[in-house]
């Protein structure tokens, strides 16, 4: 046990796998409460939500196994630097669908309430595991040198990334679009905590993102259980996406540069 300790790459993975076996269950949840094939969307995601709930405790619970808690974000550190969370607000922009498009009258109360629920439930749960977990594991046994500090903050990006393949429904071009468009993201993320010193913003601004790209979704009663290909995106659409996303990429790399190896190393 104390060899395994030692050994973080065979922890995420571990810690990975259990979140996949999870993920199966939650599914099977899902099925169990359905009406055949369909589900209310109310109780689809209060759900999920609840799972999300289980993935943010045990991530803290890691967290603080592993005395990560400063390295997280969740230290007695001020937040630092507040403007920087200012420029991702584009994304949330970029997101909002027309105005036009949603009937938001037409929304039912208890979907709105899921909606909130959910996207709180996202924001703490991917957070805790990949930025407050994951990437502060990386950093506190690998961030030896400023080289390395930025491999670890892109290595758990790319984690997040690869994570968006778990539904695989969107076709090749989009799930290649997620992983992009998730692995920016999580970059930026990754470098927002470490120059702000707080989670606690990134959670918000996560679930800011998530509520504008999927309100849409809540103007329907029910859903399939599972949904199926949500529509396959054209090569031409995830290169534009691609695109659009990609400055979130490059302000995590300039965001980085001013990262110290000693500041990270002083908060192990």
């Amino acid at each position: 046990m104390k060899k395994l300790q030692q050994q973080p790459l065979a922890i995420i993975l571990l810690f990975l796998v259990g979140f996949l076996v999870f993920n199966q269950l939650r599914n099977f949840c899902m099925e169990l409460v359905a009406d055949g094939d369909t589900i209310a969307m109310s109780t689809k995601y209060f759900v999920i939500s609840a799972f999300n709930i289980l993935y943010t405790l045990v991530s803290y619970w890691l967290i603080k196994k592993y005395q990560l808690i400063n390295l997280a974000g969740l230290g007695t550190h001020k937040l630092k630097n507040w403007f920087l969370l200012l420029f991702p607000l584009y994304i949330v922009l970029l997101n909002f669908p027309d105005p036009g498009d949603i009937d938001y009258a037409s929304i039912p109360a208890i979907n709105y309430i899921a909606a909130i629920v959910w996207v709180l439930s996202v924001g703490f749960s991917e957070e805790f595991m990949l930025r407050g977990f994951v990437q502060s594991l990386l950093l506190k046994f690998y961030a030896t040198s400023k080289k390395k500090l930025v491999f670890c903050v892109i290595g758990a990006a790319i984690i997040f990334g690869l994570l968006h393949l778990v539904k695989f429904d969107k076709g090749l071009y989009g799930e290649l679009t997620q992983v992009a468009y998730a692995t920016f993201i999580g970059t930026m993320f990754g470098a927002l905590l470490l120059r702000t010193h707080k989670i606690w913003p990134l959670v918000m601004l996560h679930a800011l993102i998530d509520f504008s790209g999927n309100l849409e979704k809540f103007q329907t009663t029910e859903t399939t259980v599972y949904i199926g290909a949500n529509g396959t995106a054209t090569l031409e659409d995830s290169l534009v996406i691609v695109l659009l996303l990609l400055p979130c990429f490059i302000y995590g790399l300039i965001l980085l540069r001013k990262v110290e190896v000693k500041d990270v190393q002083a908060k192990f």
